[in-house]
């Protein structure tokens, strides 16, 4: 069966000299991996296949284990828009970090076309240079959470007494504080959710993305640990 989709690049291994594996976030079956052939070619298909780009793909479905084949394929955005070299270096860690995340938390081959839709809008936004940078790895964290089913009541745990990211529980009662999400840190992600922007210092910032990767890496991938996350870090020290 033919299948035409939008997909996001999220991983590349070569194959041999002139092929690679590629793993795809496709729109309408989750993930895949297909056999790319030619990429050093006249057609120059190598620059497709990069970790963050957006494509349309028409292929045919392969029932079982083995690689798929892509029959027709288009780029979509993931252009860089003018920036200075520093301002744009980050964006290209953020869009790193955003696709390492979402390969660590997807399931194979199990649709999530919300979650595609809203990884679509905030690469978007992020490449454009329309989203504060400060916000949009948490703005992520809690978008992917929201997506595939373990959203954070944030409202909830502000008249509770905070949010135990590992267990769920409310309140800080046998919390340990890098798993805590205190009320303030509930109502600075509330606030941000609808303005799009952090009001606080640097240094809570910091500690409320690590509370956040610590809910996905409890819920999604246990157990691995996010190489992107140290210039994150780095780079929310900064902005």
């Amino acid at each position: 069966m033919l299948i035409k989709t939008e997909a996001l690049v999220l991983h590349k291994v070569p194959h041999s000299d002139h092929s690679a594996v590629v793993k795809l976030f496709t729109k309408e079956c989750g993930l895949l991996s297909f056999l790319v052939q030619g990429l050093h070619g006249k057609q120059n298909k190598n620059a497709y296949y990069q970790p963050g780009q957006f494509l349309e793909i028409i292929f045919h479905r392969k029932a079982g284990q083995g690689l798929n084949r892509i029959r027709e394929v288009q780029a979509l955005h993931t252009e860089f828009t003018a920036q200075s070299p520093a301002d744009q270096f980050w964006r290209q860690q953020l869009l790193s970090f955003a696709v390492e995340l979402t390969n660590f938390c997807l399931s194979e081959e199990h649709s999530e076309p919300e979650l595609f839709d809203t990884l679509s809008s905030n690469i978007r936004s992020l490449v454009q240079g329309e989203i504060n940078l400060s916000w949009f790895p948490l703005q992520l964290c809690l978008d992917v959470s929201e997506c595939l089913g373990q959203g954070l009541p944030l409202r909830e745990a502000q008249r509770k007494g905070g949010l135990d990211v590992w267990n769920g529980h409310f309140g800080q009662a046998n919390s340990l504080p890098h798993q805590w999400l205190s009320e303030r840190d509930c109502a600075l992600l509330w606030d941000a959710q609808r303005s799009g922007i952090w009001e606080a210092p640097r240094a809570e910032r910091i500690g409320v993305l690590d509370k956040l990767v610590l809910h996905l890496t409890v819920s999604f991938f246990p157990g691995k640990t996010l190489k992107s996350i140290s210039i994150i870090r780095e780079m929310a020290s900064i902005h």
